[in-house]
């Protein structure tokens, strides 16, 4: 298994007004890695999982790129995408799972429409997989609970829901789009710990999206840093903590509260909001918010470059993209 995405790009609306949710983005993701992506509300994440699963609205499309998993193409143009796959080899744990979950089937319902369709299972061997699948994300009494509906459910138990729903048919690359959001911390442990473990144990590619630092910190390997619709940095989780590049990315570091820092002092947080494009930027779409910035920030659209061992971001301030000094260590 692998997922290859090649200078994707999403826009919602047709004409000059249209939006540009995804721009030029390229990753990759092999077996059993797990790739963080991060960034504020409106910056594209959810629409490239939404992309990759070929689950858009109505009201998006796709504007150039590709989109290629173990080699087969799920989107290129305007080919049709390839359905048998969703479900099957790739699957997606929601946001939300009280809206994720269809409120007017049974628990047992929802399970057997996918274990019938892609596995072929009978509807006995539908329903003990379907039982030995809450059981493995921790639902209790999973045999007396097939009959139930989503809002019968806890948060929680909902999200573990949506968990073993995603997995039934054994894919293989998960995509988890704040599979987190709304939950209290203890269970937030849970689902986590639940993802992680699932993950080692069938050796899952695991795309998770989120808006959590420590989550990033706690589950990935790799990182990539979304603002705009673009990719602004890419590294291993241990060197963008370490050693952030772009100023978008200290940014954020910086807004996440500290325990060690003086009571009653001043969070830190980013001024402005993150621009609506509505056409190809010429500019560092960072620039109006961005502290270091310079005259040709406004001039020159800059390019993720490499700027150490495994390590890219797109900024114009780094050494490698001209004379000027990076920014300092913190925003």
């Amino acid at each position: 298994m692998s997922l290859q995405i090649e200078s994707l790009s999403v826009a919602f609306g047709q004409g000059p007004q249209s939006l540009l949710a995804v721009q030029d983005l390229s990753l990759g993701l092999e077996p059993g890695q797990t790739l963080g992506v991060v960034g504020e509300s409106g910056c594209g994440k959810s629409t490239l999982a939404l992309a990759i699963m070929g689950l858009l609205p109505a009201a998006a499309r796709v504007t150039g790129g590709r989109v290629r998993f173990d080699g087969q193409t799920l989107i290129d143009g305007n080919q049709r995408y390839p359905s048998h796959l969703r479900g099957r080899r790739l699957a997606m744990v929601f946001q939300d799972p009280m809206t994720s979950l269809n409120p007017y089937l049974s628990i047992e319902a929802q399970f057997r429409l996918p274990l019938r369709r892609h596995l072929k299972l009978s509807r006995s061997q539908a329903r003990a997989r379907t039982i030995e699948l809450l059981r493995t994300v921790g639902i209790p009494d999973p045999e007396e609970r097939l009959g139930r509906h989503a809002h019968e459910f806890s948060g929680g138990q909902r999200q573990r829901l949506g968990i073993a729903l995603a997995l039934c048919c054994d894919p293989e690359l998960l995509i988890a789009d704040e599979p987190t959001t709304a939950l209290d911390v203890t269970i937030q442990a849970g689902i986590l710990s639940l993802l992680r473990d699932l993950q080692q144990q069938r050796r899952l590619g695991l795309l998770l999206i989120t808006h959590d630092l420590g989550v990033v910190a706690q589950m990935c390997q790799e990182v990539m840093v979304m603002y705009a619709g673009r990719c602004v940095e890419r590294a291993s989780a241990e060197a963008l903590f370490a050693q952030p590049q772009h100023p978008y990315t200290k940014a954020l570091l910086a807004a996440v509260p500290r325990l060690d820092s003086e009571p009653g002092s001043a969070l830190a947080n980013i001024p402005g909001q993150p621009p609506r494009i509505t056409s190809p930027s010429h500019s560092c779409p960072f620039a109006p918010r961005c502290r270091f910035a310079e005259e040709r920030c406004q001039q020159q659209l800059p390019q993720l470059l490499p700027c150490g061992p495994g390590h890219q971001a797109a900024c114009l301030l780094l050494p490698q993209a001209g004379p000027a000094q990076a920014p300092g260590d913190a925003p």
